[in-house]
């Protein structure tokens, strides 16, 4: 069923490219064929998917301010089709052919194989760098940001199909040495679907005060308790935090503050299976199932600073709708931001910091301002120098002491070692497995 709806959408962008640009050779039959891809498709999302059941292409595109565009990347049969959506146009793009397909799906097996291999990772982080450039030529990255279409605007927000929801696309190289998140000074996001973003769209939360945080269910990411302990002060007094063993399932699906939350941020570990993706707590696993029927009618962002939890299925031919991002779409929250892989607990408590730290200077949050935050804090990490680093331990000197002095002392060497580790690197966090993971979706 996912995968028909998929497949409809892909069409109806298709068919209507044609009509807009005079290209189709009976347009009455065209848009008569069109309104029964609609209908269709709003069949099964009435039965299966009850979210957006209406959605009208032209009525959304409308929605669309001058400065947004919208990639969505579709694998077909034969190859990778580029549907650029603005306010004012629809176009196509075949960039690749069977055989540049099939390079693409190598690329991937050839990536998840080298991340799956073991638990240290070695050869993919050392791979990383160089498999990106590899797949920002396959998918011909620079050829599709140059389309006049595209250069207009400030703003990008990637719709990809398929397995290429599991691959930082924000963090391309591009051919002059910067990256795609460079290009676009409002934020390169995500959207699991058209669909789903017109819904984000109408969710319009600009109040972002209170904080339910959900802090190390499993007692040991010693620089998870540092990360909230360092973010709760831009909440204060409305911050709710569940630490350690109080993060058990029933306080959190009962609680009010979860409700009344502005933020809800999950600081622990996850674990990605198509059928089982769930969040850690201390008292078992919060499924996919159990976070569509939370309530966060209330909720701007949710953040999920934990492992793979922006990750999808790669040998499903199911489309977007699956992921612990959509299942909070789902429940409420109009952005939502994830991981593509085990992130690194010293580099997401300072990127997330980064995050909140350009947060702050919103009044009110807009459309948008979650990718500009995130982009700007993934930038400024990734180009940090080690004395700037320095600077920001002296800063946090007492809480981190204080947060490694509980831990035993094998443990406490582990943290430390983590910290002077980075101490000897020039640009401690440039790597793009330190800063490439986290995506925004939505709005």
């Amino acid at each position: 069923m996912y995968y028909t709806i998929c497949v409809l959408d892909a069409e109806q962008l298709s068919g209507q490219y044609e009509i807009q640009n005079a290209k189709a050779e009976n347009s009455t039959t065209l848009a008569q064929h069109l309104q029964q891809l609609r209908h269709q498709r709003n069949e099964l999302q009435d039965k299966y998917l009850p979210v957006g059941s209406g959605f009208q292409f032209e009525q959304f595109q409308q929605t669309l301010n001058d400065k947004i565009a919208i990639v969505y990347l579709y694998i077909t049969n034969t190859g990778l089709e580029i549907f650029i959506i603005t306010r004012e146009s629809l176009k196509h793009l075949n960039v690749s052919n069977l055989p540049e397909k099939q390079a693409l799906v190598n690329w991937a097996n050839e990536y998840l194989e080298t991340y799956n291999q073991n638990k240290t990772k070695t050869e993919w982080l050392n791979s990383l760098t160089s498999r990106l450039s590899h797949l920002s030529k396959i998918l011909n990255i620079d050829r599709i940001i140059n389309c006049d279409e595209i250069k207009k605007c400030s703003r990008l927000i990637l719709i990809p199909h398929r397995f290429l929801h599991l691959f930082p696309l924000h963090a391309l190289p591009l051919a002059k040495g910067d990256f795609l998140c460079d290009r676009f000074p409002e934020g390169v996001g995500y959207a699991p679907s058209c669909q789903l973003l017109q819904l984000a769209k109408i969710r319009q939360r600009p109040d972002f005060t209170h904080l339910f945080a959900i802090q190390n269910p499993t007692k040991d990411r010693p620089y998870v308790d540092f990360g909230v302990e360092a973010i709760r002060p831009y909440f204060q007094p409305n911050d709710y935090v569940l630490p350690g063993d109080k993060a058990i399932k029933a306080n959190l699906i009962q609680s009010e503050q979860l409700r009344s939350a502005h933020c809800f941020h999950f600081f622990g570990h996850a674990t990605f299976n198509f059928e089982k993706s769930a969040l850690i707590l201390a008292d078992g696993h919060l499924t996919l199932g159990e976070i569509f029927a939370l309530d966060l009618n209330q909720c701007r962002l949710v953040i999920l600073s934990a492992c793979e939890t922006g990750m999808t299925d790669f040998n499903s031919i199911s489309d977007e709708y699956i992921g612990l991002p959509s299942g909070f779409l789902f429940a409420g929250s109009p952005s939502v931001v994830s991981t593509l892989w085990e992130v690194d607990q010293l580099s997401a408590a300072f990127l997330m910091i980064e995050f909140y730290e350009n947060l702050r200077k919103y009044k009110q949050l807009e459309e948008g301002d979650i990718a500009i935050a995130l982009n700007l804090a993934q930038k400024r990490l990734r180009d940090l120098t080690v004395d700037e680093f320095k600077k920001r331990l002296i800063k946090y000197k007492a809480l981190i002491d204080e947060i490694l002095s509980k831990l035993p002392k094998v443990e406490r060497r582990k943290a430390e070692a983590s910290i002077t580790y980075r101490l000897s690197q020039a640009y401690p966090f440039a790597h793009p497995s330190d800063w490439a993971a986290f995506t925004a979706t939505g709005i």
